[in-house]
């Protein structure tokens, strides 16, 4: 059946209803502080499609739509029901959420929930850009922690690990177009906005897809899935080669072969000894920036520290300082505060003090060190 634009809005409007039945006939109501699921009730009550996903997004991220809260002990069933069966959903609403490409949005998350297989994601495993991006933003908490399992697979994230160590590595074009496009439709976004688009597509790939996948494949297969509805929110407002950009992985499009580490496609590692393989089980080493910023544990501005630290294989995501690593320290000019604007005033500091010294930062995603510090990795300026 052609997609009809139109019919979207009755069609979650009629999920809204069948949910409230099936609450009803299931005598899931308990009376008191509500046990009904407003996400449970629509999932339910018919099988994964563009409503399904649609309304389970809105109603974890679209506060417009003006859902009882779920999570509160004052919410009662009859709250709940109430909701269900007397809510309209209108354009607007879903504008609100997922701005004037809404339709292309409810479309793309509609082809993830029904056109999407198995064998996606092993194509998709292969595609430098979805690779890179997926590492880049720890989506697979590192190149320690994919299931490489083949020699494409493997070569994309030995290109990913000697650029993260500064080794000269040539970015794929792929990966520096698609970076590009997410920047420029995600820059004006809020977060609300942005999580709500991501969940969309994420939510949207079937378990049953997913299932017979690698891990790898199918992170992969779910930040395609992202990046399709992305390409539609911002379609409005980004070029053609952007919108190709992102829409290409869910699309199919041939996954280019990545280029070698260098001109013999050989690689000789820290110790000098020819290896052609992946040491994925050794400790990876970073150089880290940390701004520490709590009053209480500063002399009155902010403070900066630059160490090498080393994130080993057993636990994703944390790491271990190195004895002697210690690079530099320097105390900034932002006084010492948890105010959130005194603290994205110390981010750009940093990321000038860091330019003097070589190093850039490695993404905007700080991440927390008890109630006192930031940390990030770093990278050679390029």
């Amino acid at each position: 059946m052609e997609f009809d634009a139109s019919r979207v809005p009755a069609d979650l409007t009629a999920r809204l209803r069948r949910a409230a039945a099936h609450v009803r006939a299931a005598g899931d109501t308990r009376g008191g502080s509500s046990r009904v699921s407003l996400v449970k009730a629509v999932r339910d009550c018919g099988p994964l499609d563009a409503t399904r996903t649609i309304l389970e997004v809105m109603l974890e991220h679209s506060p417009e739509l003006g859902a009882p809260d779920r999570y509160s002990v004052h919410t009662t069933d009859a709250d709940v029901l109430a909701f269900l069966d007397t809510r309209t959903v209108a354009p607007a609403d879903l504008e609100a959420s997922f701005g004037p490409g809404w339709p292309g949005v409810v479309r793309a998350v509609q082809y993830v929930a029904t056109e999407v297989t198995p064998e996606s994601g092993r194509a998709l495993a292969e595609r430098p850009d979805v690779m890179w991006d997926a590492l880049d933003d720890h989506r697979c908490s590192d190149a320690h922690y994919c299931d490489m399992e083949t020699p494409t697979t493997r070569a994309i994230a030995q290109q990913y690990v000697d650029y993260r160590k500064g080794r000269h590595v040539q970015v794929p074009p792929e990966v520096v177009r698609l970076q590009d496009a997410i920047v420029t439709v995600t820059e004006p976004m809020s977060k609300n906005a942005i999580y709500a688009a991501e969940a969309a597509g994420a939510w949207a790939v079937p378990d049953a897809v997913t299932e017979p996948m690698t891990s790898t494949q199918g992170v992969m297969t779910r930040r395609a899935a992202q990046l399709a509805v992305l390409a539609e929110v911002g379609r409005h407002r980004i070029t053609a080669d952007q919108y190709n950009a992102l829409a290409a992985p869910l699309a199919g499009a041939g996954a280019p072969e990545p280029a070698p580490a260098d001109d013999e496609n050989d690689r000789l590692d820290d110790d000098g000894v020819d290896d052609d393989g992946l040491d994925f089980e050794d400790d990876f080493e970073s150089v880290q920036a940390r701004l520490t910023f709590h009053p209480a544990y500063t002399g009155g501005r902010m403070e900066l520290e630059v160490r090498r630290v080393s994130y080993g294989p057993e636990f994703p995501g944390a790491y271990e300082e190195i004895e002697g690593g210690d690079l530099f320290r320097e105390v900034l000019t932002t006084p010492s505060s948890t105010d959130a604007a005194a603290l994205e005033a110390a981010k750009a500091e940093v990321a000038e003090r860091l330019r003097a010294h070589g190093l850039r930062l490695w993404n905007d995603d700080w991440r927390e060190e008890g109630e006192y510090a930031l940390y990030n990795d770093t990278l050679p300026l390029t």
